[in-house]
C-alpha cells in the first residue's frame, strides 16, 4: 500500500508540472489548478492523499470523522471572513507541491467518502452522517442531489465505499 501510494503522489507531481506548463502558456489568466483527495483501500487498510480542500470522511459505528485536514487560510491559520476558506494549497498553483496522506486500519462496516468542497458547504456533518446510513446503491448521486436541494453552488463531487468484508490474504477491496 505504501508503494502504491508512492506511485500515486509521484502522479500528482506529474499532473502539477503539467498544469503549471499550462498556466505558463496562458499569461494573463486565471490559476490553472484543482484540489485532489484520493482513497486507496487494501486489504484490512485504507490510504488516503490529498492537496487543497476536497475531503475524505470515515463513518464508524455512527461517528463522522474528517481524515483530512484542509489546506486553507481558515484551518491552518484560523483565518475567517471571505478570505478563510482560501487555499493555501491546490495541484497547479506551485512549483512546489506537498501532498498530505495517511494510511489507517479499516474494519467491516466503515463507510468511506470522498468529495469536494461543494458538497461539504451545502450539507452539515449531521446531514452526510444520516446519508452515509443509508444502503450503499445509489449513495453517492443522492448526497449530491441533497447537496444540490440544500444550495450547493461549487462543483460537487462524491465517491462513497463501504467496506462489507475483510478480503482473505491482504487481496485488494
Amino acid at each position: 500500500l505504501e508503494e502504491r501510494c508512492r506511485r500515486i503522489e509521484a502522479a500528482l507531481h506529474t499532473i502539477n508540472t503539467a498544469l503549471r506548463q499550462e498556466a505558463d502558456r496562458r499569461p494573463g489568466e486565471s490559476l490553472v489548478g484543482s484540489t485532489v483527495a484520493v482513497l486507496v483501500v487494501d486489504g484490512g487498510e485504507a490510504a488516503g492523499l490529498w492537496v487543497g480542500d476536497s475531503r475524505i470522511y470515515l463513518l464508524r459505528a455512527e461517528a463522522l470523522f474528517q481524515l483530512t485536514r484542509d489546506h486553507s487560510y481558515a484551518a491552518e491559520l484560523g483565518v475567517t471572513g471571505p478570505h478563510g476558506h482560501a487555499l493555501t494549497r491546490a495541484i497547479g498553483s506551485t512549483d512546489d507541491l506537498r501532498v498530505d496522506g495517511f494510511i489507517m486500519p479499516i474494519e467491516v462496516d466503515d463507510t468511506l467518502l470522498v468529495c469536494s468542497d461543494g458538497v461539504t458547504k451545502a450539507l452539515d456533518a449531521a446531514c452526510i452522517v444520516d446519508l452515509l446510513a443509508e444502503p450503499i446503491e445509489g449513495l453517492a448521486d443522492r448526497l449530491l442531489a441533497r447537496a444540490v436541494v440544500h444550495g450547493g453552488r461549487d462543483d460537487m463531487t462524491a465517491v462513497v465505499v463501504r467496506i462489507e468484508a475483510r478480503p482473505a490474504g491482504g487481496e485488494e477491496t
